[in-house]
């Protein structure tokens, strides 16, 4: 199947090459790369690299529908390979409880729900009681007829399928086990199995026997894994996104769903993972050290200014600098997400510093502290300088981002920067100055009647 596949992938128009894992995870070739499927012969990994970005941008989504369509006795799962936290999906639930039948039931009808949410590709469950297993049913009365024990054939077939190390090969300085064991007709199939040779005790000497001869194979239905957390069963039901599809959007339309149509037991409960759940942690750490942040920035701003009114100024043009990155975010396109968010607080400091500028030029004009226009017009237009060359520097110094980089990580980061930042020329040189000389002169023109 892998070979097939790997087929397809090449005869895609862009693709430069393609290196498969089978059997287990990808090495960790980078920081958000989770090895977390060792020794299992069913999964297999693949990294595609394509001639350019764009190349591998437009094959995600092609990709993942051709080979849905050409492959459907398998599951693909087709990902762009980017920045972010190092998270098994975009999407999660997890359910708790101490059943196992109840959580495969549960987990069904969490993916049959996934199935309604438009963006989601693929879904898997970790917890499945669909997995064949081989059973093989022998008797130690007639096994003791033919001179065998249990735990005698139980060794025999252990060696039939790992083999037995029977001598070793030097090669160089290092030596290598030559290990023996039965041909791969006898280990890959029901038919092979019941067909692979058994000792047995004959008249004179050991002879040979099929294991179909000597006992029973029934194939049944078992449990694939259990999957615990904190010594806690769960079900954790993994959810994979097309390409431009915002995790938080998906995720929200999900929990809609299961908080209207599904019913879970007494005794069970149900936790929205993924990067949903990884942004509002990161949110809830960053909220947590906002409100110390902004009383330490108001208090230095009434210090300096011995003004509340200039402090609320200052506080002001924050607010509308964070509006104007919003924005600038919300022209591009580009999803909103924790980085966003990081950009926010990170361009207030920026964005506020060309109105502190001004607002300490206007207090050290006599005329323009009592709200004289042409004396406010000449410290303002004496401050454009430094601030124009600060959000030049600024702005150049994020273009590298906003041209070079590529997926949903650095772009919204660096648009909200570039954009709070470029527009709060406006702020500083317009409505700073605009609101600062109200200010002043009605507190001119009340101590002029008093």
């Amino acid at each position: 199947m892998l070979k097939k596949i790997d087929s397809a992938i090449r005869s895609e128009q862009g693709v430069k090459q393609v290196s498969w894992l089978v059997g287990g995870s990808a090495p960790s070739v980078y920081y958000n790369q989770m090895m977390t499927r060792d020794n299992m012969p069913y999964f297999a990994n693949a990294v595609v690299s394509t001639d350019t970005v764009d190349d591998a941008v437009a094959l995600v989504g092609k990709l993942q529908q051709e080979l849905d369509s050409a492959y459907p006795e398998v599951q693909i799962v087709v990902r762009a390979f980017g920045q972010g936290p190092p998270i098994a999906a975009p999407v999660e639930v997890e359910i708790f409880g101490p059943d196992l039948n109840v959580l495969n039931d549960l987990g069904d009808k969490v993916r049959m729900l996934m199935s309604e949410v438009d963006g989601i590709s693929q879904s898997i469950t970790s917890v499945s009681m669909g997995e064949p297993e081989l059973k093989i049913n022998a008797d130690s009365d007639n096994l003791s007829y033919l001179g065998l024990t249990l735990s005698e054939l139980a060794n025999q077939m252990q060696i039939n399928f790992s083999g037995i190390t029977g001598g070793s090969v030097l090669e160089s300085t290092e030596e290598i086990p030559v290990r023996v064991r039965l041909d791969e007709a006898y280990r890959q199939n029901v038919t092979g199995v019941d067909a692979m040779p058994i000792p047995v005790a004959g008249d004179n000497a050991i002879s040979w026997s099929p294991l179909a001869a000597v006992t029973n194979l029934t194939l049944q239905p078992a449990t694939s894994s259990i999957t615990r957390l904190d010594g806690e069963r769960l079900n954790r039901i993994q959810a994979f996104l097309l390409p431009g599809v915002p995790a938080i959007d998906a995720s929200n339309h999900l929990r809609d769903l299961l908080e209207s149509r599904l019913i879970l037991p007494e005794g069970y409960r149900i936790h929205l993972a993924g990067d949903a759940d990884e942004q509002q942690q990161a949110l809830g750490k960053l909220a947590t050290y906002a409100p110390v942040l902004l009383v330490l920035m108001v208090t230095t701003l009434i210090l300096t200014f011995t003004s509340l009114r200039m402090a609320g100024v200052i506080g002001l043009v924050a607010i509308l600098s964070v509006g104007l990155g919003m924005f600038s975010l919300w022209i591009s396109g580009l999803p909103v997400g924790f980085n966003p968010l990081l950009g926010c607080a990170g361009l207030i400091g920026v964005a506020i510093n060309g109105s502190i500028v001004v607002i300490a030029a206007i207090n050290a004009n006599p005329k323009a502290k009592q709200g004289d226009t042409k004396a406010i017009v000449e410290e303002t237009m004496s401050c454009s300088r430094h601030i124009l060359s600060t959000t030049f520097t600024t702005v150049g110094g994020l273009i590298p981002l906003l041209l070079f980089s590529e997926g949903s990580f650095w772009p919204p980061l660096a648009v909200v920067l570039a954009g709070g930042v470029g527009f709060s020329v406006i702020l500083s040189l317009v409505f700073t100055p605009t609101i600062v000389a109200a200010f002043q002169r009605y507190r001119y023109r009340n101590h002029t009647l008093a």
